[in-house]
C-alpha cells in the first residue's frame, strides 16, 4: 500500500470511527460508546449504563469520578488481541478503561443476556477502580460480578454439582487467576466463582460481599478485608467451603437424571 492510500484509508476509518461514536457523561466519567446500532441504540445501551451505575452508586457509596471509560460494541469482523476472546461475550480491559462486548447477533445471545453481560463488565470497572484491586483473586471478582448483574444460574449449580466428588478440584487458592486454563477449566471456573460467593453470602450472611468491597474502597487489601468480614482467612475458608458446597448442591445432581 502506498503511503497516499495508506492516509485515504486511516483518514476513512477515523471518519467512520467518529460516526459511529456516541459520547456521555456518567458519574464514572465520560462514557464513549462505538457501536453501529444495527442491533441496540446508542440511548439504548446509555439507558442500561446510567441505570447500572446509579445502583453501584448507591449500594456502594461510591463517589463521582473522573475517569473516561468506553464500550465498544463488536461484530464477527473484529478481531481481538485477547486469548479468551472466543470463549467470552464480553471482556474488560483497565489501561485505558473500556469494555468489548459482542453484538447480540455475533453472540447469538438475547437481549436480556447482553445486558446482564453489560452490567457484569461494569462490575469490573467498578472494582478495578478500587486501589488494591491487584490484591483480588479472579475467583472473587468474576463471583461478585456475577452476583451484582444476576447471572449466576441453575447451569452453574448442576455443573458443580457433577463435578462435586472430585475434591482435587475445589481448591479455592487455585482460581487466584485463570491463567493458562483451557475453554472446559475456564468455564468451570466461572462456575465456581458463583458458587463461592453465595457461600459467602449463605454462610457468613447476608451483604457480606458488600461489607468486603466496602472495606476494600476504605484501603484495605481483599485478604484483610476478607478476615474482617468472616473472621476466616482464605486458607480456613477453603477447608470449610468444599464440605458445606458438597452438602448444598450434591442433590442438584438428581435434576440430570429425566
Amino acid at each position: 500500500m502506498t503511503y497516499n492510500a495508506f492516509r485515504k484509508l486511516f483518514f476513512a476509518l477515523t471518519v467512520f470511527s467518529v460516526a459511529l461514536s456516541f459520547e456521555f457523561n456518567t458519574a464514572w466519567g465520560q462514557c464513549t460508546i462505538i457501536n453501529n446500532e444495527l442491533v441496540l441504540s446508542n440511548n439504548e445501551i446509555k439507558k442500561i449504563v446510567l441505570k447500572k451505575i446509579k445502583k453501584l452508586h448507591s449500594q456502594f457509596k461510591l463517589k463521582n469520578h473522573t475517569s473516561s471509560f468506553s464500550i465498544i460494541i463488536a461484530d464477527e469482523k473484529e478481531k481481538i488481541n485477547h486469548k479468551y476472546w472466543d470463549w467470552s461475550i464480553g471482556i474488560t480491559f483497565s489501561n485505558p478503561e473500556k469494555i468489548i462486548i459482542k453484538n447480540p447477533a455475533f453472540a447469538h445471545i438475547s437481549l436480556k443476556r447482553f445486558q446482564q453481560v453489560l452490567e457484569h463488565e461494569l462490575n469490573h470497572i467498578m472494582i478495578n477502580r478500587v486501589d488494591k484491586n491487584k490484591t483480588i483473586p479472579r475467583w472473587f471478582k468474576e463471583g461478585f460480578a456475577m452476583y451484582f448483574s444476576d447471572e449466576i444460574s441453575l447451569q452453574q449449580k448442576l455443573e458443580i454439582a457433577n463435578h462435586i466428588n472430585n475434591k482435587n478440584l475445589f481448591n479455592i487458592l487455585d482460581l487466584e487467576t485463570f491463567k493458562n486454563f483451557d475453554k472446559e477449566r475456564y468455564t468451570f471456573a466461572y462456575s465456581q466463582s458463583a458458587i463461592y460467593v453465595l457461600y459467602i453470602e449463605d454462610f457468613f450472611g447476608m451483604g457480606t460481599l458488600n461489607k468486603i468491597f466496602l472495606d476494600m474502597q476504605n484501603g484495605n487489601t481483599f485478604q484483610n478485608a476478607f478476615y474482617a468480614n468472616t473472621s476466616k482467612t482464605l486458607e480456613e475458608f477453603n477447608e470449610l467451603s468444599y464440605p458445606f458446597i458438597k452438602n448444598k448442591l450434591k442433590w442438584y445432581k438428581l435434576i440430570t437424571l429425566s
